[in-house]
């Protein structure tokens, strides 16, 4: 008997690893999404193998047709769709700064289609445990000397961020009112890359700093560094790293954990995924340098609007109820991986 999870935006940077995670662990993935936001070029075979419907999670007929199992649509697939064991929900806007400038955007997608997702499933599937994409946005700034606790409540400095505290919330009352077991998953930094697997960062535009930084380190284009002057040890912002890997293995967890049975439905939490360790960005940089061996042409900017200062991870909550540490997350571990994905990916600048 197949174990079938259904995986939103299973085609983006942390789904696709999630995705293959699941396959590795011997669940049958089936893949939602609509590629507006996920690569062209997939290197993964095992990737290419996982059934996947291009779709928006967030249209109500193509999602009730799917839940309800229509054959046309699915091509085969409707005997699978009756024997979900769970979801896992990525698909989402997540640049902070176009936030910002679009925030009518992110609050449809984000908010109002995970509204239509969600009541889907409490209608055809209301006892399957959800594993929901939740973001370390949530908290905004910490204090200086704590780590970000599950416990602390939410203070988002951006509209992305805010999105996800809706979102949380929205769980909360669903899980209530429709007995239904979700966790929602804190990420921090991701990155990283599965290079056995043929998967790794290829976002366009690219938006994350360690993909940025070894371009900048081959191309010898200006980085620019925003903000110099924080009250951190180096004046850089310090940030929690966390190896996309290791996120896979917390989707593949949470959801054991849920399919456990050891919480009663309704069941609804919240768990922080980092490394546990924070990391400035000039200490990034100096790794990037370190493991390419060239100088990165460093530009210094003023602050970008919703930076906060330090963002780390308190994660003994996760430790304690998934059994779940990092394995991948050290930053040396992380650039050297980080790297070897741009070289498969970028020959040509490698060799300049």
């Amino acid at each position: 008997m197949e174990n079938i999870v259904l995986v939103t935006g299973g085609l983006g940077y942390i789904g696709c690893h999630t995705a293959v995670r699941l396959l590795n662990a011997g669940y049958t993935p089936i893949i939602i999404d609509n590629n507006s936001r996920s690569p062209a070029k997939i290197l993964s075979e095992k990737l290419k193998s996982i059934p996947t419907i291009q779709a928006c999670y967030g249209d109500e007929v193509i999602i009730s047709r799917l839940l309800c199992k229509d054959h046309e649509l699915l091509d085969g697939l409707a005997p699978r769709i009756s024997r979900i064991c769970g979801v896992i929900h990525f698909a989402a806007y997540a640049y902070v700064a176009e936030s910002f400038q679009h925030p009518s955007e992110y609050y449809l997608n984000n908010v109002n289609k995970y509204i239509t997702f969600l009541g889907a499933l409490s209608r055809f599937l209301p006892h399957v445990p959800i594993v929901f994409s939740s973001s370390c946005s949530v908290y905004g700034q910490t204090a200086h000397h704590l780590a970000a606790s599950e416990n602390q409540g939410f203070k988002p400095v951006s509209p992305y961020g805010r999105t996800k505290a809706i979102c949380e919330m929205i769980n909360g009352d669903f899980s209530a009112g429709y007995d239904m077991n979700i966790v929602s998953l804190r990420y921090f930094n991701a990155c990283g890359a599965w290079i056995e697997e043929g998967l790794g960062e290829l976002h366009d535009p690219e938006t994350h700093v360690l993909p940025l930084l070894i371009k900048a380190a081959y191309t010898s284009k200006p980085f620019t560094l925003h903000g110099s002057d924080y009250n951190t040890h180096d004046g850089t912002v310090i940030r929690d790293f966390v190896h996309v890997r290791d996120l896979a293995d917390a989707h593949v967890e949470a959801l054991r954990y849920l399919e456990s049975g050891v919480k009663q439905r309704p069941f609804c939490d919240a768990y922080n995924v980092g490394s546990g360790n924070g990391t400035s960005v000039l200490s990034l940089i100096k790794a990037v340098e370190k493991y390419t061996g060239r100088p990165i042409n460093l530009v210094y900017g003023d602050r970008r609007e919703g930076d906060p200062e330090k963002v780390v991870a308190d994660i003994s909550r996760i430790s304690r109820d998934f059994c779940w540490t990092p394995k991948h997350s050290k930053l040396d571990n992380i650039v050297m991986d980080a790297i070897a994905w741009y070289n498969l990916n970028n020959p040509t600048d490698v060799r300049a």
